[in-house]
């Protein structure tokens, strides 16, 4: 009977820790891969217009179109960096590797440089639009998820 009782403790202990330290973070990451995604997709229409974007609810300006993807550049930098066994997620192909995190980050960071310095000046290039069409392919990869 007692050995029935630590073995159900036991179990509910090391199913916390995988909980908390594994898959947690490991969702949260995930979720704000495709979050960015998203924004990227949603605000992709500023950079191929090459105007300011009024969003829906007309309160979206550059400024908050930049510090948006800057935020979620740095929850991704820091997500990634707190995950268990990055490695074995990126050999089963449930997370980019940590090259291409890094170059997502970078990615992201850049084009909010862009979107503030060349956007308002209408001087935004293809190789630009390529860097954005480069993010936004580099996030698919968690898609299959």
């Amino acid at each position: 009977m007692i050995n029935t009782i630590i073995a159900g403790v036991f179990v509910y202990i090391i199913g916390q820790f995988t909980l908390k330290l594994i898959i947690e973070p490991l969702q949260e990451l995930i979720k704000e891969i495709k979050k960015t995604k998203s924004l990227l997709i949603y605000y992709k229409l500023t950079y191929s217009k090459m105007e300011h974007y009024q969003g829906l609810d007309g309160r979206k300006t550059l400024p908050n179109i930049v510090e948006e993807l800057r935020e979620q550049a740095s929850l991704i930098s820091s997500q990634s960096s707190i995950i268990i066994g990055f490695f074995v997620w990126k050999k089963l192909k449930l997370l980019p590797s940590e090259e291409e995190i890094e170059q997502i980050v970078k990615n992201i960071f850049k084009l909010a440089t862009i979107t503030l310095t060349d956007l308002t000046q209408n001087k935004i290039s293809k190789e630009d639009m390529l860097l954005v069409n480069t993010t936004i392919n580099l996030l698919s990869k968690v898609e299959s998820i």
